[in-house]
This record gives structure tokens, C-alpha cells and sequence, in this order.
């Protein structure tokens, strides 16, 4: 590296600047103009997964009955359940088994509602992170909840996604990232019942 870039690399690797600004200069973009665009995001699963084939079962039915009918509504599917029983295992298996449903994009989103010494995710941070993630530059994202909710709404539109949120706090948190039309699933393991 010479020039810009090598300046830019520097300090990011010394925490002094901001690492988009470096991979946006590699590139020839404006520093801020970078998006990450990873749209297969899922944790990997795990070869021995055992039990819970009745509630895969279960799943994946109501899944399939859901794409039989058709419908105009985001499938939602809450996972809950006590700490320790596997909800995030179950969900990102699940998940992996379902992705050849939804060729646009797996995203995974922990929401760290309990997560030891973390405050739970800002939807409005979930959504600005989700954004960048999906391929929205960061100058096209806005500040605030109802204008990110917006935009993701808007950049999701007639497109398959599944969205898997995991360690969900409650509705208020959830409901934000939701996309806005048909086609997509959204998986949400929470330690509360969500309805």
C-alpha cells in the first residue's frame, strides 16, 4: 500500500480510524460510502444435532403449508424457551435447512438480551448494522428508529430473505426489524413468550 490507502490502513490498525474508511479507499469510494453486502450470514451448524425432530418437524410444516397458501404477511416464528435448552442451536438449524427457500440473503442478528455484561441491541443500532450488512451505504442510512425501519422495509421489498434475531428482550425490539412484504421468514429465539 502507498499514499492514502497506507495512511488510512495505519490508523485503523492502531484504532485510530475507522477500517470502512480503509476498505472504501482500496476501492476508490468515498470513506462512509462503503457497504458490507454479506447476505449469507448464518453461524455454521453443528453436525451432531440431536432431538427436537419433532419440533423441526413442526417447523418446517408450518413452513411449507404457509408457502402452499401464499399470503401477504412476513412469516414470524417465535422460539422461547428457559435459558440453555438449545433455542439458538434448534433456530440456526433450522435455518440452514431452510436456505434454499430465500436466494436474497440469511441474516443472523444477536439482539443480546442476555448476554452478560452487553445491553441489549437499539433496534435503531440493529437496523443501522442490518442495513450496512445487507449492502446500504452508510451515507443512505439515516438516523433515527422510524427512518432506518423505513429504509429496511423499503430495501427488503419483494425480496426472500430470512431473518434470524436471537436472544430477542421482547416485541418493542423485534417489531423494528421486521421486513414489511411477503416471502420472508423471520425465526426470533427469546427467553419470553412473543405474540
Amino acid at each position: 500500500l502507498g499514499g492514502q490507502p497506507r495512511d488510512l490502513f495505519l490508523a485503523a490498525a492502531r484504532g485510530r480510524g475507522p477500517a470502512a474508511a480503509v476498505l472504501a479507499a482500496g476501492k476508490g469510494l468515498v470513506p462512509g460510502a462503503f457497504a458490507a453486502s454479506v447476505t449469507r450470514g448464518l453461524p455454521r451448524d453443528i453436525a451432531a444435532f440431536t432431538g427436537r425432530e419433532a419440533e423441526l418437524a413442526h417447523l418446517l410444516g408450518a413452513l411449507a403449508s404457509a408457502a402452499a397458501v401464499g399470503g401477504g404477511v412476513v412469516g414470524i416464528h417465535a422460539i422461547d424457551g428457559m435459558a440453555g435448552i438449545g433455542k439458538t442451536t434448534f433456530a440456526v438449524h433450522a435455518a440452514h435447512r431452510l436456505t434454499g427457500a430465500f436466494p436474497d440473503g440469511q441474516f443472523f442478528w444477536p439482539l443480546h438480551a442476555h448476554t452478560a455484561g452487553q445491553r441489549p441491541v437499539d433496534p435503531a443500532d440493529a437496523l443501522a448494522s442490518l442495513l450496512l450488512t445487507a449492502g446500504v451505504s452508510a451515507a443512505q442510512i439515516r438516523p433515527g428508529l422510524e427512518a432506518r425501519a423505513g429504509r429496511w422495509r423499503d430495501f427488503m421489498a419483494g425480496k426472500k430473505i430470512l431473518l434470524l434475531l436471537d436472544d430477542a428482550a421482547g416485541h418493542d425490539q423485534v417489531a423494528p426489524l421486521l421486513p414489511g412484504t411477503a416471502g420472508s421468514l423471520v425465526l426470533v429465539t427469546s427467553r419470553r413468550r412473543l405474540t
